[in-house]
């Protein structure tokens, strides 16, 4: 009997919440009258392998069960229908997981890092998939996306390298930065030809073929020549084909720039920092979800009677009107696309370099461990074959027990080295995701080439941050990345 089981469990509750849970039980059972699992209640609980859930709990807070790495069962009642963030983060030894009806977002981080988890029930109600929600689930491959679902976050699935084959429903309006990255074994993927793709969405997909599915059956057109998309990063503005893509500042007052003609969904999403916005009459489209989470966005500067006249309307903003902005970008704007085109591809031209090594290196990480695990199933074939002439000759108890021995101690030392490839494996990840965050942070510098404003401001930042981590990956990892 361990240390552990000597504990007496203690539950602590406040009313109906369920807010500490003291102990060392390997099963839990919640208590009928809680409706609430509290913030970090199950945080960290190591030894915890099941949780039965009484049928009147309504939401499980934040880091509800963060890092209980062996937690193999859980049953959600009906009654939920809130799953706050990183409320299963961490727990690596889930295998499966049904969401109930009524869940209408999956929160950032609620999965992340479960690498046991193969497959997850969806409810349809779901309309919502927020920044790494399922990021490092690297067995997960049977996962269906319901119809409904509206916006797939950043890094939403980044990691998932079990993941084959995928069908991003029609209603999907966007899918953020990263989202599907280093999904290696991605073959397929069917998404409607409206969905907005952000910036590498399907970056480190070596396998991935992009099926795009229309609304109606396309005439055959004779060839056109078409001019090249126009990318322009100006200060905090992506702007593709004058497609205003996203808004990075931190401004209170945002003035869209006149080349912008439409803005996509999600462009301003959670940037709560805006109180006013000026809006161009260039403006001519604008999506349902433009300003989702701008929540304290109270005043529109708009031309009377155009397109962002009538959205900010419906949306119920008060409108300021102005004069009519010039409908064509004046020259020098263009001028200014080709300098932002060039800074560009002298950024993307760095991380491409520095993918193509990195994609290399692993290539002959691959090809060492199968080499690997080769070697290590011809032993196993020959100490079979050991055993087999050993059962046809006459019983020797001694021949017996040197081949039992010999092959005990073999699974021994195999077992001794997939360990210590896991530990590597492992240490390599680490080192990887300080490896990429001190890439984000070189395009960030690259890409924010202003002297003033928050173009400066957010190079500085990059910087700073770019040190710190700079420096956490010399102190953490002084030979450089780990070995196999």
């Amino acid at each position: 009997m361990s240390d552990n089981e000597h504990i007496p469990a203690v539950h602590e509750i406040s009313g109906t919440t369920y807010v500490k849970y003291h102990g060392a039980d390997a099963h839990v059972t919640i208590p009928d009258e809680i409706t609430v699992i509290g913030d970090s209640s199950f945080a960290g609980c190591t030894f915890l392998k099941s949780v039965t859930l009484p049928h009147g709990i309504t939401v499980i807070e934040p880091s509800a069960f963060e890092g209980c790495y062996r937690l193999r069962e859980i049953d959600l009642p009906d009654s939920v229908t809130a799953i706050r963030f990183a409320a299963f983060e961490g727990c690596a030894s889930l295998e499966h997981i049904a969401l109930p009806e009524g869940i209408t977002a999956i929160e950032k981080w609620t999965f992340k890092d479960c690498a046991a988890l193969t497959s997850i029930s969806l409810p349809s109600s779901l309309k919502e998939l927020s920044s790494s929600a399922f990021r490092d689930c690297c067995e997960l491959r049977d996962i269906s996306l319901p119809e409904g679902l509206l916006s797939i976050g950043e890094t939403a699935f980044r990691g998932c390298t079990a993941l084959t084959d995928l069908v991003i429903p029609d209603s999907v309006k966007a899918i953020g930065k990263l989202a599907f990255r280093d999904c290696t074994h991605l073959a397929r993927v069917s998404i409607h030809e409206r969905t907005v793709l952000s910036e590498d969405t399907f970056s480190r997909c070596p396998l991935l073929h992009l099926e795009k599915r229309s609304d109606a059956p396309k005439l055959k057109a004779p060839p056109k020549q078409t001019p090249p998309r126009r990318k322009a990063i100006v200060d905090d503005w992506l702007i593709i084909d004058g497609v205003l893509c996203s808004y990075s500042g931190t401004d209170a007052h945002v003035e869209i720039p006149h080349r912008v003609t439409s803005i996509s969904g999600f462009a301003f999403r959670d940037r709560s920092t805006i109180t006013s916005i000026t809006v161009p009459e260039t403006v001519t489209e604008l999506d349902d979800h433009c300003f989702t989470g701008c929540d304290n966005l109270t005043e529109a500067i708009v031309t009377e009677g155009s397109a962002a006249h009538d959205y900010f309307t419906k949306l119920g903003i008060p409108c300021r009107f102005t004069d009519s902005a010039p409908a064509v970008p004046a020259p020098a704007e263009q001028e200014d696309h080709g300098i932002d085109d060039l800074r560009l591809d002298i950024a993307d031209t760095q991380r491409l370099r520095k993918e193509a090594e990195e994609a290399e290196q692993r290539q002959r990480e691959a090809e060492a461990e199968a080499e690997r695990l080769r070697l290590e199933a011809e032993e196993a074939e020959r100490l079979q074959k050991e055993a087999e002439e050993a059962a046809k000759r006459p019983a020797d108890p001694m021949e017996a027990e040197r081949l039992r021995r010999e092959a005990e101690q073999q699974q021994f030392e195999a077992e001794q080295a997939r360990q210590k490839r896991k530990e590597a494996a492992a240490r390599r990840k680490q080192y990887d995701k300080l490896y990429d965050e001190i890439a984000r942070q070189d395009y960030i510098i690259a890409t924010n080439s202003g002297l003033f404003g928050q173009s400066a401001r957010n190079r500085k930042d990059a910087e700073k941050r770019r040190a710190a981590l700079q420096a956490q990956l010399k102190r953490e990892f002084p030979n450089g990345r780990p070995k196999s």
